[in-house]
């Protein structure tokens, strides 16, 4: 399983250098000027090219790619923003964890309330709870995030005056932008769950169960649950790495200073180190979840952590029987 992890580990490296590279290479190309709009329109051709000559953007292509990448791996330095000044890594070091505290609890939110409604709506197909559980599925997928919000800020900050309305200045501020991504989130997670159910619930293995005069609780939460999690908890790690930048009209209506409207901020204002930097830990942090995701799959199938073990046994194996030949 170290083997695995350590693979795992090192594809991430061309899949960050492909990234960066990407993202790097569509700005270069990208129209519009960066000094114009940093010095303004009134600033002169002079000015113009000094401030272009500062930054390095006079420099071909692969000169500044590779003075870029230089200054990441040797000093954590992303560079320092056009519009602000500040460092880049400041920037990300204060917007990012803002956007995980949206993102866990969404995530976790969703997993809980979500899979215990998909898991009643499985094994009630038909009913009344069935079909209540689709309503709030239904419902989930179709109303627009922002009405939502809207929804719930006249409710619960205007006229019951239980929540602050926008900003970002302690827990409170984070229960309505939490809430109002959680719905789709849920719905989300609900379809799923009951989808991988009802397919687990018609195989052999189930039928075999109740055979044996197994109650219906160890066949739902032994059985059909644990051979159901795996698309489960593979959605619930692409939904969390989605919320990570996608969180932005949340961000926009609640004036939340998290990564998603960094960035749109800095994309506006052709801030190139802003972006670079931002798209570059979004992709580590994806890759990381992404990671999790597959250590997490063989706690929960024994079979996937076999293949490994069973892997590692036969390169062993064959190490020891090359060993003998010589």
């Amino acid at each position: 399983m170290a083997r695995y992890i350590l693979k795992r580990l090192l594809a991430m490296i061309p899949v960050l250098i492909g990234v960066s590279l990407l993202i790097f290479f569509l700005l270069y190309i990208a129209p519009g000027d960066p000094a114009t709009i940093a010095l303004g329109d009134s600033a002169t051709p002079e000015q113009i090219l000094e401030w272009r000559t500062e930054q390095g953007l006079e420099d071909p292509f692969f000169v500044q790619y590779g003075k870029y990448m230089w200054g990441i791996l040797t000093r954590f330095d992303f560079g320092k923003s056009y519009r602000s000044g500040r460092p880049v890594t400041d920037s990300l070091l204060s917007a990012f964890p803002i956007t995980l505290v949206l993102a866990l609890p969404v995530t976790l939110i969703s997993m809980l309330i979500g899979m215990l409604l998909g898991i009643l709506s499985a094994n009630h197909r038909n009913s009344a709870a069935d079909a209540a559980a689709r309503i709030v599925g239904m419902l989930g997928v179709s109303i627009p995030g922002f009405w939502l919000s809207l929804m719930l800020i006249l409710l619960l900050a205007v006229k019951l005056k239980w929540l602050p309305v926008s900003g970002w200045y302690g827990w409170k501020y984070a229960v309505i932008p939490i809430l109002s991504m959680s719905l789709y989130a849920i719905a989300t997670q609900m379809r799923m769950t009951r989808s991988c159910m009802l397919e687990c619930i018609r195989q052999d293995y189930v039928t075999t169960a109740r055979a044996k005069g197994q109650s219906e609780r160890k066949i739902t939460y032994h059985h059909v649950l644990r051979n159901a999690l795996i698309p489960i908890v593979t959605s619930s790690g692409q939904h969390f790495g989605f919320m990570l930048g996608g969180s932005l009209v949340q961000e926009q209506i609640f004036s939340i200073p998290a990564l998603g409207i960094l960035m749109v901020n800095a994309i506006n204002a052709r801030d190139y180190p802003q972006i670079r930097g931002s798209v570059i830990l979004l992709a580590f942090t994806y890759s990381v979840v992404n990671l999790l995701v597959d250590i997490l799959y063989a706690y929960l199938d024994p079979r996937i952590k076999a293949q490994y073990i069973n892997e590692s046994k036969r390169k062993k194996h064959r190490a020891r029987a090359a060993e003998e030949q010589q």
